[in-house]
C-alpha cells in the first residue's frame, strides 16, 4: 500500500550539511524544516529510480524511516515515539541539478530552497524497504546506523542516526 504523503525533515544530518558546504546548525534555534514527498515518489525495493528529463543526476541519502502507527496531533516531544508502529530503511534521492532551460534565481534564500526541494519530490524518488522492524523491537532509533551501498558497495556510506 502506498502512503499518501511521506513527510520529510530537511538538515537532520549535520555531516551531510556540512558536505554540501552549508554551516554549523544550532537546532535548538530553529525549527524542523519539513517537507512533503507525494505518495507517487514512493517506489519498492529493487525498483530502478528512472533519471527524470530535467537532470543529468541524481544524489542519494540513507535515512532511517518511521512508520506513524497511531494518528493524533500537538504529541508532546516524551510521546512522539508512541506514536511510531514501525521503521524501515529508505533513499532519499535527489536530482539537485535541475535543468529548466532558462536561467533560475537562485540568491533569494528562499527561492533556492524551494528550487531545491524541486528536485525530491519526483515520482520513484523516496525509495522504501524491504523490511519493517516493529517499534517495539527497536529500544532506541537514535542508536542505529543506516548504511547505503550504491552499486554493489562501490562509494558506501554509513550514517549514523542522531
Amino acid at each position: 500500500m502506498r502512503p499518501g504523503k511521506v513527510l520529510a525533515v530537511a538538515a537532520n544530518y549535520q555531516e551531510h550539511v556540512t558536505e554540501t558546504g552549508g554551516d554549523e546548525i544550532d537546532k535548538s534555534r530553529i525549527s524542523p524544516q519539513l517537507f512533503i514527498k507525494p505518495g507517487t515518489a514512493v517506489c519498492g525495493p529493487g525498483e530502478d529510480i528512472a533519471l527524470p528529463s530535467v537532470s543529468p543526476s541524481i544524489d542519494w541519502e540513507a535515512e532511517l524511516v518511521a512508520v506513524i502507527g497511531r494518528g493524533g496531533k500537538d504529541i508532546p516531544v516524551e510521546d512522539a515515539l508512541g506514536h511510531v508502529g514501525a521503521y524501515t530503511i529508505g533513499n532519499d534521492v535527489s536530482a539537485r541539478n535541475m535543468d529548466y532551460g532558462h536561467d533560475r534565481d537562485t540568491e533569494d534564500p528562499a527561492v533556492a530552497f524551494f528550487d531545491w526541494l524541486n528536485g525530491k519530490w519526483l515520482d520513484g524518488f523516496a525509495a522504501l524497504g524491504p523490511y519493517l522492524v516493529t517499534a517495539h523491537e527497536v529500544p532506541d532509533p537514535q542508536k542505529l546506523d543506516v548504511i547505503l551501498e550504491v552499486h554493489g558497495g562501490s562509494g558506501s556510506t554509513a550514517a549514523p542516526i542522531r
